[in-house]
């Protein structure tokens, strides 16, 4: 199995809602003739149900438990759909769906109501007591469930547990792409020149669908490439999309000899851009949160000083690593495999660049911006510096040209870590630029 589809099917099961389902209703399936023909051997007297009381409480457990599964998935269905529109749609593909507890639930639903069918089934001359018994039992579970799930979704969808969610997995991907502290190694600004200055011995193009770069081998590719004693160069970012006939790899030394095949065997496209292997793509549906929350429509600051607390916090850990291209060398020290990867510029723009452009009127979200700029040019090493100090002024600018009265314009330029009603920090002697 090729490292392409292997990618694909890990990822289809983890992020599939009715492969749980299904595989309780299997289960249960295969247990419920174990049941009944271990209740044929013992007999035991569990409950003393009459036949007419037994196929009663059959058939309302079937009947609960079934109208209990529609219930679940239209109540997730609507959920997900308010989170998309009230938050992000990029929203959808981190829902609850993904959730190993929404799932597992939905699979005792199904595992408790197929279970029931078949021990309905087997009341016929005499009551099946140990599969009627397990059955409540699941049943009485299956109730606890419903009422925990309602109460985890109701907490799982609002934007503050979402954005804690989404920096967290963020994070994650971060620890992966950006393993090394800033002083670590060194910057990889003269392989990305040394690079660009070789002429490549062939060019690799896409010639299958398009779509994003969502994912790559890296530890694949760069065997391959010191195998053939060459250099393979990945040109799209993750996250990046890629059309038909454009370049994807180039090849360096022996590399040239690779089969197109095999070097596409090491790339996933899809549809949209995932949390997979893409650092700055939870900062995206962070910042998504934040504007949508900053939309007239919606016209809610709160939820998008929420998203800059998470922004922030993605930002001082991103901005203790060190940045830059991806390499990979083998045991020589030669180059193997180069991949683009997001610097701190491009971090601070995105993190920072759309807030302040729909914020603009808001001084929760002016106040908030600036505390967090401030802070992190506090926190942060010295070269982390110029582009927060360059958001500073054009926070500055924006604030400006949004309030006229004098006061505004001062209470605006203030930092303030909830945006508006902090008390403030103890030993606090930074000035309000705009004072």
């Amino acid at each position: 199995m090729s490292w392409r589809l292997s990618y694909r099917l890990r990822h289809f099961i983890q992020g599939t809602l009715w492969i749980t389902p299904v595989a309780s209703l299997l289960l249960a399936m295969g247990l419920a003739p174990l049941l009944h023909e271990f209740d044929e051997r013992t007999r035991w007297p569990l409950l003393g149900y009459g036949l007419e009381g037994a196929n009663g409480v059959a058939s309302a457990i079937v009947a609960s438990t079934f109208t209990l599964t529609v219930l679940i998935f239209s109540i997730i269905l609507v959920a997900v759909q308010l989170s998309s529109s009230q938050l992000s749609p990029r929203a959808i593909a981190s829902s609850i769906l993904k959730d190993r507890q929404t799932q597992f639930i939905l699979g005792l639903f199904i595992f408790t109501y197929v279970l029931a069918i078949a021990v309905l089934g087997r009341i016929d001359t005499r009551v099946p007591e140990l599969p009627l018994f397990i059955a409540i039992v699941f049943t009485v579970l299956s109730v606890a469930a419903f009422l925990y799930l309602i109460d985890y979704v109701a907490k799982a969808l609002r934007p503050v547990s979402f954005c804690g969610r989404i920096a967290k997995a963020g994070m994650q991907v971060v620890d992966a792409v950006y393993p090394h502290q800033a002083s670590d190694t060194k910057s990889t600004h003269e392989l990305e020149a040394y690079i660009r200055g070789r002429r490549p011995g062939r060019v690799v193009r896409l010639d299958a669908n398009v779509g994003v770069v969502i994912a790559f081998d890296r530890k694949g590719l760069s065997a391959i490439a010191r195998r053939t004693d060459g250099l393979i160069v990945l040109v799209p970012q993750v996250g990046d999309f890629v059309a038909r006939g454009e370049p994807v790899f180039l090849l360096f030394g022996g590399a040239a000899s690779l089969k197109d095949r095999d070097l596409m065997a090491s790339l996933v496209l899809g549809a949209e851009r995932t949390l997979a292997q893409d650092p700055a793509f939870a900062l995206r549906i962070l910042v998504d949160i934040a504007n949508k929350a900053l939309s007239p429509g919606i016209n809610d600051p709160t939820t998008a000083v929420q998203a800059i607390d998470y922004i922030y916090w993605m930002l001082r850990e991103v901005g203790m690593r060190r940045l830059g291209n991806g390499c990979v060398k083998d045991e020589t020290g030669a180059l193997r495999l180069f991949f683009r990867t997001p610097k701190w510029e491009d971090f601070i723009g995105l993190a920072v660049t759309e807030v302040r452009h729909y914020g603009a009127g808001s001084i929760q979200i002016a106040r908030r911006l600036r505390s967090m700029l401030q802070d992190l040019i506090d926190y942060l090493p010295s070269d982390r510096h110029p582009p927060l100090i360059k958001e500073l002024d054009l926070l500055k600018c924006s604030v400006e040209r949004a309030f006229a009265d004098r006061d505004d314009w001062a209470n605006a330029g203030a930092g303030d870590r909830q945006g508006q009603g902090s008390a403030p920090e103890l030993g606090a002697t930074k000035p309000n630029p705009l004072s």
